[in-house]
């Protein structure tokens, strides 16, 4: 499949980040000179993540201007061919997008008459990069209304390309489910390196999955199948957590569940989402192992995690008093009790309603 409008990669993303965290920028230096990038220069300049260098960035706004003349003066020889004008402002579109001008890229785009879906959707998905760079929502969740408008009418290879898309900005939403069923869609027949690697989607899928899969999905839909292990040994903590899961191996959750998440977070869209994740899986966990049992003692199910007895009261404290965990700790025996969830909201709801029907009554009778 021929793809139009391959630039700006969003592993532009990963290198502002490197350059952020480690304070060395010389490889997104290199990226925005080789690609002759003078607004995203400007633009990063301007959000305090690289130095300004007028020399630089003059040479970049030189060389942008020479090329965008160079394919104006096209236009002249294309008075009698209304296709070769056609590729023309394509080209000029494409080159906007390329050196990260969003304001011409989008004035240009808006000015073509586009009756070819599929470049259309190219077009599309590019904005969709360029929001996401740009960290404009309002471009991205635009173009992405537009992309899901025109899917189902585009090629077979557009609408699974676009699936990718579509399920990074449902993960970042924290719409996992819809994320998970995307991600692992698209894993057999992957083509769309110009927003993630292969790698990423498959520990997006993990991400999403975990979050969103009760036990025997994440069999049928993780450990059931092969696209998951092809992505290698780097993501392998990810696969071992879910497997650990399903085999209610606890001994092993947390250590697999560390592995991973270090590796989460050194991606720049599940790195905040990370703390979270954690908690999640660990309220999983704790349920999953709660639900076999009416009563436990408390350094019996330390023991079952290994990890420490403090550590799990602290985090069955903090659970409880959340309301993610039906149980209550008795400290003096060291025993946690289990609740049946469904009595302990009834019971809530009661109370709920009771303390409703009071205000009721009082506001009457005053």
């Amino acid at each position: 499949m021929e793809l139009d409008f391959k630039q700006p990669s969003l592993s532009l993303i990963s290198l502002v980040l490197h350059s952020k965290k480690k304070k060395e920028d010389f490889e997104l230096v290199k990226y925005i000179s080789d690609n002759e990038m003078a607004p995203l220069y400007m633009y990063l300049v301007q959000n305090k993540i690289l130095p300004f260098d007028n020399e630089f960035y003059e040479k970049l706004k030189m060389k942008n201007k020479k090329k965008i003349e160079i394919l104006e003066s096209k236009k002249l020889d294309s008075i009698e061919s209304e296709k070769y004008l056609q590729d023309i402002e394509k080209a000029i579109a494409e080159y906007y997008a390329c050196i990260g001008d969003y304001t011409n890229f989008k004035d240009v785009v808006t000015n073509m008459d586009i009756s070819n879906l599929s470049l259309k959707m190219d077009i599309l998905l590019c904005e969709i990069r360029m929001g996401l760079i740009y960290k404009n929502k309002s471009a991205t969740n635009n173009a992405i209304a537009e992309a899901t408008k025109i899917s189902e009418m585009c090629d077979w290879d557009r609408r699974n390309k676009f699936k990718v898309y579509d399920g990074l900005l449902k993960m970042i939403k924290g719409r996992y489910r819809e994320a998970a069923d995307l991600f692992l869609e698209v894993l057999p027949t992957f083509q769309s390196q110009e927003l993630l690697s292969y790698q990423e989607v498959v520990v997006f899928a993990l991400f999403s999955s975990l979050l969103a899969y009760d036990r025997n999905e994440l069999y049928s839909k993780i450990l059931n199948g092969s696209h998951i292990l092809e992505a290698g040994e780097d993501i392998q903590s990810g696969y071992l957590l879910v497997e650990s899961l399903y085999n209610c191996a606890y001994e092993q959750i947390f250590y697999n569940l560390i592995q991973f998440s270090e590796l989460c977070r050194k991606n720049i869209f599940l790195a905040k989402k990370v703390h979270n994740f954690i908690n999640q899986i660990k309220i999983r966990a704790y349920q999953q192992l709660l639900h076999s049992y009416s009563s436990i003692n408390l350094q019996s199910m330390a023991d079952i995690f290994q990890i420490s007895l403090g550590y799990l009261e602290n985090d069955l404290t903090r659970f409880i008093v959340d309301q993610k965990l039906f149980c209550s700790i008795d400290r003096t025996e060291m025993v946690v009790y289990v609740k049946d969830s469904k009595i302990e909201l009834f019971e809530k709801i009661a109370e709920k309603g009771e303390k409703l029907l009071t205000f009721i009554e009082k506001s009457l009778n005053e």
